[in-house]
């Protein structure tokens, strides 16, 4: 399992994507990003990934 994450204290005041470098692993079943102060655009990318099979982003400000 991968978790993308950051400590309260390294999160900006602005909005982060999700990075697109996320659909580099391949194998990615699960994804949790909740609470992380991103916003954006999914990555379009993201829906090709095969073995994804959850997606947390909740509490987020993220659209697509």
């Amino acid at each position: 399992m991968f978790r993308f994450g950051a400590q309260p204290e390294d999160v900006p005041s602005a909005r982060s994507p999700l990075p697109n470098e996320l659909t580099n692993l391949s194998a990615l079943q699960a994804l949790f990003v909740t609470n992380n102060s991103l916003g954006g655009a999914i990555p379009v990318d993201l829906g090709q990934m095969k073995e994804l099979r959850y997606l947390d982003a909740s509490t987020n400000q993220i659209s697509g």
